[in-house]
């Protein structure tokens, strides 16, 4: 999963996704790497009609496209993203991949490589989202189509939960659709999801700290994470955090690592 030191060299992923080429989360995965590493363009042709179904691997080919040279090739990877039938970032098929991983290594109890995998996930490749911030911050509304291929994405983003930050550009992606439509009622209603997506955040900060004083907490937050994803596991994190507070007896200073 880690990029190549040096991007003139073969990634091994890419070479097991040319071993491997009908695998969704291998040609998803290549596209991602492409972006650090030198890729022929058939492989990313292969990755990319392997995955063709899901937006999120057109969203990491159009960062492999240069915009000014090839607008229009840019538009029409991000329609496709916004079209695709699904939406998937495979978050969860990379945490049983570690987890099977630690399986096979005989160390999945070890709380050490749990903490040590939930960092590594936590810097995993994600698609880039530059090209579809800049292109949707920069639309007219004389640009319809494009108006609707970004609040479409964003509608994908913001629903999928994969990550919290795919989360809030999908909201942050439809309020600017609408800003530029001079949607009153819809911006409206976007804010107020910001405003709550960010009270999460908030809540979550403090949550957080209380995790990595509860053992049983961490184990159930990352078990959360595996069957659903990345928000799910916040707001259930929050949940539990104030369930604790609310118990006369709670001391949250007192470790049960």
């Amino acid at each position: 999963m880690s990029y190549s030191q040096n991007p003139e060299q073969p990634h091994p992923l890419i070479t097991l996704f040319n071993e491997y080429p009908n695998n969704y989360y291998l040609a998803h995965q290549t596209l991602l790497a492409c972006s650090n590493q030198v890729c022929d363009k058939q492989t990313i042709q292969s990755a990319l009609t392997t995955d063709r179904n899901n937006g999120a691997s057109w969203l990491a080919y159009a960062s492999l496209i240069d915009p000014k040279e090839d607008p229009q090739h840019t538009l029409d990877a991000i329609n496709n993203a916004a079209n695709a039938q699904d939406y998937n970032e495979y978050r969860q098929q990379t945490y049983y991949f570690y987890d099977e991983t630690l399986n096979q290594l005989n160390i999945n109890n070890d709380l050490l490589f749990l903490i040590g995998v939930e960092s590594i996930l936590a810097a995993a490749p994600t698609p880039s989202f530059s090209t579809i911030n800049k292109t949707c911050s920069s639309i007219t509304q004389d640009e319809v189509r494009l108006l609707d291929a970004c609040i479409n994405i964003g509608e994908r983003l913001e629903q999928s939960q994969s990550t919290l930050i795919s989360t809030a550009i999908g909201i942050a992606l439809q309020r600017k659709a609408y800003e530029v439509r001079n949607d009153q009622s819809e911006i409206a209603f976007l804010n107020e999801k910001t405003q709550n997506f960010q009270k999460l955040l908030t809540q979550s900060s403090l949550a957080t700290q209380l995790m990595w004083q509860s053992e049983q907490l961490f184990k159930n937050y990352i078990q959360v994470i595996k069957n659903s994803n990345e928000v799910d596991a916040t707001r259930y994190l929050v949940e539990q955090a104030i369930t604790l507070s609310n118990e006369p007896d709670f001391d949250p200073c007192v470790s049960s690592w």
